[in-house]
This record gives C-alpha cells, sequence and structure tokens, in this order.
C-alpha cells in the first residue's frame, strides 16, 4: 500500500524542518554565550601579563598601569575614543558598577586613536577632560595623545574593548565592543574571589 503525500504535508515537513535548524542555531548560540568564550586580541589571552604604559591623565598627571596593578584590587581597561557614542553611552552602567564595588576595583579608561570615519585625530587631554566631566565618570581617564603604541600593543581595533587584569596582575577577562555588564561583572566577581 503506498500512501501520497500531498502539498500540505510537504509544507509540513519543510516547516518542521526549519524549526528544527533554527532551534539548533538558538541553542548553540546560548551555549557559546554561556561558555564565556575569551577572545584572544593580538597575541593577549587570559592569563598574560599586560603591556606596561604610562599616560597623562585628564590632569596631565602620568598614570602608570604596572604601579597599579598588583595592589590588591582588579584593574578594569575600558579602551575608548572620546567621540564614539557607543564608548559614552556605557558611562552610566560603568558608573554604578563603580559605586557597587566601593573602591574593590579600579577602573580607568584609556583614550586612543581610533581609525574610523572622522575620528582618525587622536584624543587630547583637554577633549578627554570635557566628555568626562560631561557623563560625570569619577573613575580615572587616561590619554594617548601621541601615537598610537598603546593601542597597537593591546590590539585594539575596535572601541570600547576591556581587560580586566586580576589581583595578580595578569589578564583575567578580554572583551571586545559593547558592553556585556552580566559577563564583565562575573568576571570581576571572579578576579575578585581569587
Amino acid at each position: 500500500m503506498r500512501i501520497e503525500q500531498g502539498p500540505e504535508s510537504t509544507r509540513k515537513k519543510t516547516l518542521a524542518i526549519v524549526v528544527v535548524i533554527a532551534l539548533i542555531a538558538v541553542v548553540v548560540g546560548l551555549l557559546l554565550l554561556r561558555q564565556g568564550a575569551t577572545p584572544t586580541t593580538y597575541g593577549h589571552d587570559v592569563g598574560d601579563v599586560p603591556p606596561d604604559f604610562t599616560l597623562p591623565d585628564t590632569d596631565n598627571v602620568p598614570w602608570n598601569l604596572e604601579a597599579h596593578v598588583g595592589n590588591g584590587k582588579p584593574t578594569l581597561l575600558e579602551f575608548i575614543h572620546p567621540g564614539v557614542p557607543a564608548c559614552q553611552s556605557i558611562a552610566d552602567d560603568l558608573e554604578s558598577m563603580n559605586t557597587d564595588y566601593q573602591g574593590r576595583i579600579e577602573i580607568v579608561s584609556v583614550a586612543v586613536t581610533f581609525e574610523y570615519g572622522g575620528l582618525q585625530n587622536p584624543p587630547t587631554v583637554e577633549g578627554t577632560r570635557d566628555v568626562k566631566a560631561a557623563l560625570g565618570s569619577s573613575w580615572t581617564y587616561v590619554v594617548e595623545t601621541n601615537g598610537t603604541s598603546v593601542r597597537d600593543a593591546y590590539g585594539i581595533d575596535r572601541v570600547p574593548t576591556f581587560f580586566l587584569i586580576g589581583k595578580d596582575g595578569t589578564i583575567a577577562y578580554i572583551h571586545l565592543g559593547g558592553l556585556n555588564l552580566t559577563a564583565l561583572r562575573d568576571a570581576i566577581d571572579a578576579a575578585l574571589a581569587r
């Protein structure tokens, strides 16, 4: 006995296949997000010692990374360009996080040249100070005013980019692009627990 299939049966099978494929894609995507894979940035990875640098802060006082890491608290480096709206839009979240951790972490925004669109010009101390004031940020901003050696040493090709340096002075977390606040808080909590 042969059962004939009509167009309705074929449509149902096709729809079922599409639904199964979509569910598989969603599950794989969720697993990748949950796994918390850490990207490598031009040779930097979790466990590496971050490149040291000294840059002026917004008061034109030299700020040195090595003097701040290994001081008993994690240091979050946020690489930005002050003129990029995505960098400005996360300031409230970082301010909230800075308040929530009450001095147990140090946040440092590192203003670098970002070569995209009309932003080829390097940031200035004065311009970065103005952006910091406009955003109401309470943490440190430092500025790479000459060249791109710090940006290049960290392999920054998009802003914002985050490097969390643990209490031991090694990279504990890297995130490229917009802020994933939950993942960042999880990484900070893990770094504080070590």
